[in-house]
């Protein structure tokens, strides 16, 4: 029995001795993996993107690709060794680095070979991802000449430049294949700029000092298709088009003097396109002399245009800019109600909103009594209150 128990206890020792040397060797390779830089020396630094759902072993291989680690197997193995020995319960006691993939947080970084990884996950994790060369914001209601000229510095060239080529229908015709809300509808001669009003309001950051004019555009146009797929099933019941929803929505987003009042204006708008009406809204001519001014001229008015709903019945050939989404879905539900005009209150002299009328007659008072007097005067001209 004496005999077995020292045989029991040699092999007990002599297997710590082997786990202990195990461990260390392990240990060892571990350390080296995450501390020791693929290139110390190195000045070189890379754009790095994680994306969403990206795993630890994509990310791992991607770092790799890049030389900004020298050997993703070694990686692989050394990560798997330390969570099989978390799970021993030997970890602490060896002193191993927990790399927290879990926490690790998408976007793009700005990293070096002379970082460690240990170092690269850690800004991972922190989301300590790199400033944008260019953040550019497309406002609500932006026409595509001043979108261009944000987006110039991007690409590169002149504002003058950049709005030619998205301009030019051969560069066009390759997204209507690609993106399905694009259609030939954008290439009528008439419209001033074919994408004018697909380009969606948002803040877009680009990390590169340029980018070609096509990756701008699908980047722009890639927003408008994630935008669009959710409300797509209600454009496609809507009876419009996207090139004339845009269009309908534009004008709301020039009409309305806030968010609340879209619905009714898109109402005023549904009614007079319902019965045969002239939408007869400013918007179009204001477009057409690139310019917007509070009273438009009857010289405005008077001009021969796809876009001016003076002249023209139904919706105009276009968007005049890019419309918010509060915008279309306005345009896809516009109240139903019983009025045919509406005026804002511009110069501030009862509320500042908007007003709505069944009848013309009443819209004519409420424009001759509280705008035209502003509108000789060039300034805010309100009547005495009785």
């Amino acid at each position: 029995m004496k005999v077995f128990l020292k045989i029991i206890g040699l092999l007990v020792a002599v297997g710590i001795v082997a786990a202990g040397f195990v461990g260390h060797n392990v240990h060892q390779t571990i350390t080296e993996v995450l501390t020791v830089p693929a290139n110390e020396a190195s000045t070189e630094f890379v754009r790095f993107r994680i994306d969403p759902g990206m795993t630890r072993n994509q990310i791992i291989e991607e770092l790799a690709s890049l030389g900004l680690i020298a050997n993703a197997a070694r990686v692989n193995e050394a990560d798997r060794n330390q969570r099989i020995g978390n799970r021993l319960g030997i970890g602490y006691f060896l002193g191993w680095e927990a790399l927290d993939w879990s926490r690790v947080q998408a976007g793009e970084y700005e990293l070096s070979p002379s970082l460690s990884l240990s170092e690269m996950v850690q800004m991972f994790v922190n989301g300590d991802i790199a400033s944008a060369r260019h953040r550019i914001t497309i406002r609500e209601g932006e026409r595509m000449t001043g979108i261009a000229n944000d987006f110039a510095p991007v690409a590169g060239l002149s504002a003058e430049e950049l709005l030619a080529t998205w301009d030019d229908p051969e560069f066009v015709r390759p997204f209507i294949d690609e993106f399905w809300f694009l259609t030939d509808e954008i290439l009528n001669e008439e419209l001033f700029h074919p994408f004018e009003g697909y380009f969606r309001p948002l803040t877009y950051e680009f990390m590169e000092e340029f980018y070609t004019v096509e990756d701008i555009t699908r980047t722009l146009l890639n927003e408008t298709n994630r935008e669009f797929d959710a409300i797509r099933q209600d454009i496609e019941t809507s009876g419009y088009t996207v090139q004339e929803l845009l269009a309908f929505a534009a004008i709301i987003q020039w009409e309305a003097a806030n968010t609340e009042e879209m619905n009714d204006i898109a109402g005023v708008f549904y009614n007079r396109l319902r019965d045969g009406w002239r939408l007869q809204s400013d918007v179009g001519a204001q477009y057409i002399a690139e310019e917007r001014q509070v009273h438009v001229t009857f010289d405005m008015i008077g001009v021969q245009s796809g876009f001016n709903t003076y002249m023209i019945y139904g919706l105009p050939i276009g968007a005049v800019s890019s419309p918010s989404m509060p915008a279309i879905l306005a345009a896809l539900n516009p109240t139903a109600h019983g009025y045919f005009f509406f005026i804002g209150d511009l110069f501030q002299c009862i509320d500042g909103k908007t007003h709505f009328f069944t009848n013309y007659p009443d819209h004519l008072a409420f424009q001759q009594r509280y705008l035209q007097p502003g509108y000789d005067a060039g300034h805010a001209v309100c009547p005495p209150t009785p």
